[in-house]
C-alpha cells in the first residue's frame, strides 16, 4: 500500500500543471485538503523556475493564523507559508499584518518582490494558515529542506535598509575575522519551565556543556558565540569557558521572568521594549547563522538561523530529543 501511494504522488508530482489544476477542481473539499501537500511538493520541484515578473495580481496578506503582536519565528513562517501560497497560486505576496499601528514586517523586512507588486491587481487573501508550506523544526535534520527554505529566504525575508545596517554593525562589532567561531543556542524562561506540549525537547545545561566541549576541544574552537535570554545562562558559560565566550549588544530577560513570576515571555513584552529586542533577537540569529560551528537545541531561533545559513555550518549538532507531551 505505501508502494502504491509513492507511486501516486510521484506521478502527480510531474503531471502537467493544466491536468494537476483541473483534477483539484474535480475533487471534494476532502480530497483537495489531500492535494494540498502534492501542490507543495511540486511548488518545491519548480520553485527556482518561478518568474514573478509575469504575474499580474498580488496577495494582501492582512491576517495569520495567530493574533500577532511582534515579529517572532513563528510569525516570519506563517508570512512565509501565505507568500509561498500566493507565489503557487502566481500571486505576488504582500504582508501586511498590523499591530499598533505598525505593519510588522516592515519594522524589520523588505516587501518581496517590490518592483513587480506596483504593477499587480490586489487580491485579498482568504487564508490565514497554510501548513505544508510551512518551515518546521524536523527541517534542520534535512539538508536538502534547509536549502530549499533557504532560497525561499532569500527570495521573501530580506532585511530592510535600517535593519540590514544594524545587523551589518552588530556582526563586525560582535565575531571576531579569521577566528574559528562555535555558534551555541539555549532557549531557556518559558520554554524549559512549561515544556509546552508538541514543541522540542531542550537538552539539559550538562548535555549541551558535554556537547560544546567536545567541539572546542575537537575543532581547536577560538571563541563562542553564546544566543540566549538568560543573563544567567551567560555567566555560567563565561567561568567555564574562561576568554572565548562572546555575546552581541542585548538585554537579557530573565530578571524579568523570573522575578515577576512570568508562564510565557508574553508577559515580559509588556515590560520591555518589544521593537527594540526583536531587533537584537534577529540580529542575534543572524550572527548565529555565520559561525563556523553549531550546537543547539531545537527551537525556532535554531530553525531560523540554520535556514539562513543553508547549509554551511562545517559542523553542526542540533539535540534530537523529540517533543514534549
Amino acid at each position: 500500500m505505501k508502494i502504491i501511494k509513492k507511486v501516486i504522488i510521484a506521478l502527480l508530482v510531474v503531471l502537467p500543471e493544466k491536468s494537476f489544476v483541473f483534477l483539484r477542481k474535480k475533487l471534494n473539499k476532502k480530497c483537495k485538503y489531500r492535494l494540498d501537500y502534492i501542490w507543495f511538493l511540486r511548488f518545491k520541484k519548480n520553485f527556482s523556475k518561478i518568474n514573478e515578473n509575469e504575474f499580474t495580481k498580488k496577495m494582501i496578506i492582512s491576517k495569520g493564523a495567530f493574533e500577532y503582536k511582534k515579529v517572532n519565528v513563528c510569525f516570519i513562517n506563517n508570512m512565509v507559508a501565505l507568500g509561498c501560497y500566493a507565489l503557487a497560486n502566481k500571486m505576488i505576496p504582500v504582508f501586511d499584518v498590523s499591530f499598533d499601528n505598525d505593519n510588522l514586517w516592515n519594522l524589520y523586512f523588505e516587501q518581496p518582490f517590490r518592483e513587480t507588486r506596483e504593477q499587480c491587481k490586489s487580491i485579498l487573501c482568504n487564508q490565514n494558515d497554510f501548513y505544508y508550506f510551512t518551515p518546521h523544526w524536523g527541517c534542520v535534520y534535512k539538508i536538502d529542506e534547509l536549502l530549499f527554505w533557504n532560497a525561499v529566504f532569500k527570495k521573501m525575508v530580506c532585511f530592510n535598509d535600517k535593519m540590514e545596517s544594524y545587523c551589518k554593525a552588530d556582526l563586525k562589532e560582535t565575531l571576531p575575522k579569521g577566528k574559528k567561531i562555535l555558534g551555541v543556542l539555549y532557549r531557556g524562561t518559558d520554554y524549559t519551565t512549561l515544556k509546552p506540549k508538541g514543541h522540542p525537547v531542550q537538552p539539559e545545561l550538562d548535555e549541551l556543556f558535554e556537547k560544546v566541549d567536545d567541539f572546542v576541544n575537537k575543532y581547536d574552537v577560538d571563541y563562542i558565540y553564546l544566543a540566549t535570554e538568560e543573563k544567567r545562562i551567560f555567566k555560567l558559560f563565561s567561568n567555564r569557558y574562561r576568554g572565548k565566550v562572546i555575546q552581541n549588544t542585548r538585554e537579557y530577560i530573565d530578571d524579568v521572568y523570573y522575578n515577576n513570576n512570568c508562564s510565557y515571555i508574553g508577559e515580559v513584552d509588556k515590560m520591555i521594549d518589544v521593537k527594540d529586542s526583536m531587533k537584537t533577537y534577529l540580529s542575534s540569529m543572524n550572527i548565529l547563522s555565520k559561525c563556523d560551528y553549531l550546537v543547539a537545541g531545537n527551537c525556532g531561533g535554531t530553525l531560523l538561523a540554520s535556514i539562513w545559513n543553508g547549509g554551511n555550518y562545517i559542523k553542526a549538532f542540533i539535540f534530537d530529543k523529540g517533543v514534549y507531551e
